[in-house]
């Protein structure tokens, strides 16, 4: 195990090492690649990505020591689900994810009206 561990690795940096991006494609044995893009950094995304799980992972941590009920647990893991949450455009598909729970509040909205009328 320890060598697959080792050698897996290495192996894939020898083969980014040999093959040009517009080759890695093929060096991995797939088609079809998508052509390379150079995207921009979203330095915010990144800085609010990491307070957020920051925050999350310091609050799952105290509460071995504090328990589930202390305010500051609770307050780190909503905050940093929060700020998590904000950077949306690492999302690939931030649309579709929208839609989806703009469809199921329509439904449950729907869904509430017809159970109240009747």
């Amino acid at each position: 195990m320890l060598v697959n561990a080792i050698m897996i690795p290495l192996l894939n940096t020898a083969l980014l090492m040999v093959f040009p991006p517009e080759k890695r494609g093929s060096a991995f044995f797939m088609k079809d690649v998508i052509p390379l893009k150079n995207p921009k950094i979203d330095f915010l995304s990144i800085i609010l990505s990491t307070a957020g799980f920051g925050l999350m992972l310091y609050g799952f941590s105290n509460i071995g020591n504090k328990g589930w009920g202390d305010i500051i647990v609770i307050t780190n893991i909503f905050a940093g689900t929060l700020i998590s949450a904000l950077p949306n455009k690492l999302l690939v598909h931030a649309s579709a994810v929208i839609n989806m729970f703009k469809q199921v509040a329509g439904f449950l909205g729907s869904a509430v009206e017809k159970t109240v009328a009747v």
